[in-house]
């Protein structure tokens, strides 16, 4: 093979002196094949060393390539992560800020709540006084009434036993 390679260079040599030299050359080289047969083993394992390291050369090549194409879409991934955190990010940080606008309007509604009732919780209490107050006075007119209807009974009873 290696030897059928030489040959095929040999003849792919440029016309004229070169050329000429390059065919004594092989000549040579294929000579010494045959009167040395081990060189030849030595070719073959030198060979098949040299298509063992370009094979592990372009194996380690494609290796790295898919390394390559792995971390860009693991870089890929990682920043469409990023957006969507950042997205959601800025999406929790509007709701939080309308849930604080809600609270203070809430808040706000409370505190007006309390002031009014605060105020009719005053009202009541002058109501209640007032209800009271009268409800005392009611109470002394029936007792005066009562006490009036009494000496009444009593008179009439006096009137009755002196006649």
């Amino acid at each position: 093979m290696f030897i059928m390679l030489l040959g095929h260079l040999a003849g792919e040599a440029v016309n004229g002196r070169e050329g000429i030299q390059m065919n004594k050359t092989m000549d040579n080289i294929t000579g010494g094949l045959k009167n040395s047969p081990h060189m030849i083993t030595i070719l073959l394992i030198v060979g098949a060393f040299l298509f063992y390291l370009i094979r592990h050369d372009e194996m380690g090549m494609k290796n790295n390539e898919r390394n390559e194409l792995v971390a860009k879409q693991r870089i890929e991934r990682c920043h469409d992560t990023q957006n969507d955190s950042t997205e959601i990010m800025k999406k929790l940080n509007d709701t939080l800020n309308k849930q604080g606008n809600s609270f203070h309007e809430l808040s706000v509604t409370l505190s007006d709540l309390k002031a009014v009732v605060s105020m009719h919780n005053s009202k009541m209490g002058i109501l209640l006084a007032e209800m009271t107050a009268m409800l005392k006075k009611l109470e002394d007119m029936e007792h005066r009434l009562n006490d009036k209807e009494r000496e009444q009974e009593i008179e009439e009873e006096v009137k009755k036993r002196k006649k």
